[in-house]
């Protein structure tokens, strides 16, 4: 089945490579970024000399999503891909495998962060190793500014590295950026002190950098694996841990049903706060302004 799929997307990206040079409309370097959070990154470094895409669109989860034809074109007329890495872009290895990286420089951001460890690996839920990172764990680290920070960094160097000619700019441009995230993690820092709640319960691990960061404890996930239905077991623990721990509220996400958490939330007398990890909901701003509207929202939850 794998070699299948290896040899339908090399016909793809065969058909597309007559494109690759006359699809770039300008001499700007062309990236594309797995998600949300990360074409911000690339766009804060890049500035005008890059264009850039997000590959994972408004509204999809990582977790469940898989590349189209179309999607797998933009790539191959790409100059870098930027990736998350933590087995968050299970569909990179073939991709890479296939385009080659002499020609699709590919940047892994979370290669210097030290992973937390979770119950279930998302490289064995898709039962492949990626080539996005040598390590399993847990891979929503964007949500931590700190680390955020870090992937900045490896964006900035990537950048640098595959286009010195411009390395100046992209590094003045990640000093800068680098000084908003820190007054963004002193900010979140002042707000959390006073927070009369430090636990909460979510639909799944999403939360536990930014728990782990600024002293709080993420009580209990309704699943470690979107997609998969939680066991009633399950469940009896998420509803036991709300009525243990006082929890005011259960986070749910825009990417996936709230049915099943309105549920508990109904069982254990606590409401539904939507939190967006990645930045599906907002109309208008980046990183910063996303990093924001979610601690509002838990500050509504434990304040």
């Amino acid at each position: 089945m794998k070699t299948k799929s290896v040899i339908i997307l090399s016909l793809f990206l065969m058909g597309f490579a007559c494109d690759q040079n006359t699809s770039r409309p300008d001499h700007r370097i062309q990236v594309a970024a797995s998600i949300l959070p990360l074409q911000d990154f690339v766009n804060q470094i890049g500035g005008q000399e890059v264009t850039s895409f997000v590959v994972i669109p408004p509204g999809a989860s990582p977790h469940t999503f898989e590349l189209v034809p179309t999607m797998l074109r933009k790539i191959n007329n790409s100059q870098i891909l930027v990736l998350n890495g933590l087995g968050l872009e299970p569909w990179s290895a073939r991709v890479i495998d296939t385009v080659g990286e002499e020609k699709l420089k590919v940047i892994v951001t979370s290669r210097e962060i030290n992973a937390l460890a979770t119950e279930t690996s998302h490289h064995h839920q898709h039962g492949e190793h990626s080539h996005d990172h040598p390590e399993s764990g847990n891979p929503h680290v964007w949500l931590d500014p700190v680390l955020a920070i870090k992937q900045v960094e490896q964006i900035a160097a990537g950048f640098a590295s595959a286009f010195p000619a411009h390395a100046d700019s992209f590094l003045a441009r990640r000093d800068r950026y680098k000084a908003r995230l820190l007054q963004l993690d002193q900010e979140i820092q002042v707000k959390v002190r006073s927070w009369s709640h430090r636990d909460f319960v979510c639909f799944h691990p999403a939360w536990e950098y930014f728990a782990h960061r600024y002293g709080l404890n993420q009580a209990a996930v309704i699943t470690d694996r979107p997609g998969m239905e939680p066991s009633p077991a399950r469940m009896a623990h998420v509803i036991e841990t709300l009525n243990r721990t006082g929890a005011k509220a259960v986070f749910s996400e825009p990417q996936f049903s709230e049915s099943l958490l309105r549920a508990i939330a109904e069982e254990a007398n606590v409401s539904v706060v939507q939190l967006d990890p990645l930045g599906t909901t907002l109309e208008n701003g980046g990183y910063i302004e996303l990093m924001q509207y979610n601690v509002a929202k838990i500050e509504s939850a434990l304040k």
